[in-house]
């Protein structure tokens, strides 16, 4: 069974208090040893590890293809502490950008061994109220080819839940080496530094034997009343007891429906013929029908008398609008009686339907001609002209 990889450390002056030190492993005695230097070491003290860091490029300077630089990166403890168990791979990628879609260095490091996590005591917001909460600060050694002016961490592993954004930038990216400088004179020597950290703790110790039983506690107040069961099944049908005495009459019900409508009798002798009625009122006159289609010619009649002798008179065109019913007149000269004429489309279009055309009945020197242009969209040309007898 995998081993729970977080433990507090058991001395609250590890790293001053309030910011107690969260190590990855510490049961199994992962932590690593500062003299060895693995990689994953980090001082315990923030300003200490960093000039470490520092000291340790300066002094490999004859490094040719990568060098030691410090990470860290701010998540949830609580997440962290729950999913993450030693020995599980962690993924720190390095990007250029401050979105983390420009990978330069990906390094997969071991929880328990190749870096720490510290507590980190934090003042945020949290459901509308401030408060310091506890998160962890991942730090380790990543080990880039190259150097770069500003890198942007992003660490994924389940467990791993980022504060202030999944992409965090490192503040302390260092330089490359450079090539070893004149060394300066001897100094004079120093004061007496500050007292290093303390070391890790050791391991766990064995568990105690087990203590003796508790009294027992007192018994609870009794709780509320549960719900009403559902109800239980119909018991079987009782026997049928004595006939009551018959009660007095009730009122006159209401009418009830209708009955279906019976079956049809047989249909009776026929009856005498009644008499003729009178006449109905002539109905209108239907509409106009539809123009009928031209039939085959005659034989030629009979070679008639000459008729008086006339000529044509006003023979011109005319336009009849777009869906319109359009009327129009030619006139003889004084005297002369018109007899025929012209009426109709000048160059046969079909839609125009001829409604009337024959001698005005109210001047016998003028032919009348009265037609309908069913086309809905375009004007047409019409003949215009009378055929006169007379003087």
């Amino acid at each position: 069974m995998a081993q729970r990889l977080l433990s507090f450390s058991q001395r609250g002056d590890l790293v001053g208090a309030g910011d107690r030190d969260f190590q990855l492993g510490r049961e199994a005695g992962a932590v690593p040893d500062p003299q060895s230097k693995p990689r994953g070491w980090m001082m315990t003290s923030i300003s200490n590890r960093f000039l470490a860091a520092f000291v340790a490029v300066l002094a490999h300077s004859s490094w040719a293809y990568a060098f030691e630089l410090p990470v860290d990166y701010l998540i949830e403890k609580r997440d962290f502490e729950r999913d993450v168990y030693e020995g599980d791979p962690v993924t720190f990628e390095l990007h250029t950008d401050d979105g983390c879609s420009v990978a330069v260095h990906t390094e997969v490091l071991t929880a328990g061994s190749d870096f720490r996590a510290e507590i980190s005591m934090m003042k945020r917001v949290k459901r509308s109220r401030a408060a310091v909460e506890r998160d962890l600060r991942l730090r380790a050694v990543l080990t880039p080819p190259l150097f770069y002016e500003q890198l942007y961490l992003r660490v994924s592993a389940p467990g791993v839940s980022a504060i202030g954004g999944a992409c965090q930038i490192q503040t302390s990216t260092p330089g490359p080496s450079g090539s070893q400088g004149v060394p300066g004179p001897q100094g004079p020597e120093g004061a007496q530094g500050p007292a290093g950290a303390d070391g890790a703790t050791g391991p766990q110790g064995t568990a105690g034997t087990q203590g003796p039983q508790g009294t027992a506690g007192a018994d609870g107040a009794t709780g509320p009343q549960g719900p009403t069961g559902a109800d239980g099944a119909t018991g079987p049908q009782g026997t049928a007891g004595a006939d009551g005495v018959t009660g007095p009459q009730g009122p006159q019900g209401a009418d009830g429906a209708t009955g279906a409508q019976g079956v049809a009798g047989a249909d009776g002798a026929t009856g005498a013929t009644g008499a003729t009625g009178a006449t109905g009122t002539a109905g209108p006159t239907g509409a106009k029908g539809s123009q009928g289609s031209k039939g085959d010619t005659g034989t030629a009649g009979a070679t008639g008398a000459a008729g008086p002798s006339g000529k044509w008179r006003n023979r011109s065109t005319t336009t009849c609008n777009a869906a319109n019913i359009c009327t129009y007149t030619a006139t003889c000269s004084s005297g002369e009686t018109a007899i025929s004429g012209d009426c109709g489309s000048s160059d046969g279009a079909s839609s125009i339907d001829v409604i009337f055309t024959g001698r005005d009945p109210s001047d016998s020197e003028q032919w009348k001609c009265v037609v309908h242009n069913s086309d809905f969209l375009s004007s047409r040309t019409l003949r215009s002209g009378v055929y006169c007898v007379g003087d």
